[in-house]
């Protein structure tokens, strides 16, 4: 799918033109074969051939899915009056977590991956600490928090890994 990222590419200035095998920029357009890749281009993300084609086999987007569903089943029990209040915040935090892995899937390159889920771990971090307010508000039982708090942590853990192993791939 990828194969032309593996290619040398060698890039000769010409006459005010950059060539890169039959290619010629002119005027900030390629011409030529599609064989050659323009100095700008940045790897995707994707490069093995068995590599995860939709965020839903994700297993931390999976656990994220788990999570969010049961902050959801937590705040129902919430007072009313912290409907617009504690009640939103919490499961607009918890949705965020998937959303941003799924979103950051669908990017091209790996460093709008990366982005992505570093805004998903600042989401997920946002949750802990309303976690935090909902038990110091006596608004859920200690134990449901503290089951909460480690199927986030777990997720947590699943993103600072796959933001290791894509950030190791980026600089390498």
């Amino acid at each position: 799918m990828y194969s032309v990222q593996r290619r040398a590419i060698v890039l000769l200035r010409a006459g005010g033109r950059q060539r890169c095998g039959g290619m010629a920029l002119r005027a900030g357009k390629w011409y030529g074969a599609f064989s050659v890749l323009p100095t700008a281009y940045r790897e995707p993300f994707r490069e093995d051939p068995v590599a995860i084609r939709h965020y839903r086999e994700l297993v931390v987007w999976q656990k994220a899915i788990e999570l969010t569903a049961r902050c959801y089943a937590m705040t129902r029990r919430f007072p009313v009056d912290e409907r617009f209040g504690l009640t939103a915040q919490i499961r607009r935090a918890a949705v965020s977590i998937p959303s941003n892995i799924a979103e950051g899937h669908g990017r091209l390159t790996r460093g709008e991956f990366l982005n992505q889920l570093s805004v998903a771990r600042g989401s997920l971090c946002e949750l802990e600490t309303l976690f935090v307010v909902a038990g110091r508000q006596n608004f859920s039982s200690s134990a449901t928090l503290q089951a909460l708090s480690a199927q986030a942590d777990e997720v947590g853990r699943m993103l600072y890994t796959m933001m290791k192993k894509l950030g190791a791939r980026l600089t390498s």
